[in-house]
């Protein structure tokens, strides 16, 4: 599936937090640890879009066959990227971006959705000038953790989040010209 993406818009909103607020709402369903809130604050995410940081995936060829109970132009996920991320990493030179808020319907789930948006962000990344692709997930959740590994992301270490809020998995990725970047 070929992917079109876009940095999301004050239109967009309520995109963004309908597939933000599918996924909550499934993890809680479902008992796997995301640790997203439910709902999501809108004003939170408008935020991150009036920052620009905040994009969308669509599929490029949107044939009807292919969303079946969806509008032809709806997102199938939404992500964040920023060029900072003090809570979870501390103080770093500006040498990399950070994935946040990665979701993907689940009716797009195993189709390969998160990894073409995470080669997105490398190559994004890698055309900015930056080394680095960085990401956390909360430590409780061994499947993201072997999925990001998988992706080509290295565990360089643990952070707690202040408040009690439990502890993260910290992942790199070192990036470099290369095929498939």
């Amino acid at each position: 599936m070929n992917l079109e993406i876009k940095p999301a818009t004050e239109a967009d909103l309520q995109k963004v937090l309908e597939i933000l607020n599918e996924l909550s709402a499934w993890s809680a369903a479902t008992g796997k640890k995301m640790e997203w809130p439910l709902p999501w604050p809108s004003d939170y995410i408008a935020e991150i879009i009036e920052a620009g940081e905040m994009y969308l995936a669509y599929r490029a060829d949107r044939s009807a066959n292919q969303f079946v109970g969806q509008p032809r132009d709806a997102p199938v996920a939404t992500f964040e990227l920023s060029s900072s991320d003090e809570e979870a990493w501390g103080p770093q030179p500006p040498d990399a971006f950070y994935v946040h808020h990665l979701g993907v319907r689940r009716s797009q789930n195993g189709k390969g959705v998160g990894g073409q948006l995470l080669e997105w962000s490398a190559r994004h990344a890698l055309a900015n000038g930056k080394s680095f692709l960085r990401l956390d997930c909360i430590a409780s959740n061994p499947f993201l953790q072997e999925y990001y590994k998988k992706a080509g992301f290295t565990h360089v270490g643990y952070h707690y989040l202040p408040h009690d809020r439990g502890m993260i998995c910290l992942f790199e990725k070192t990036l470099a010209e290369q095929p498939g970047l």
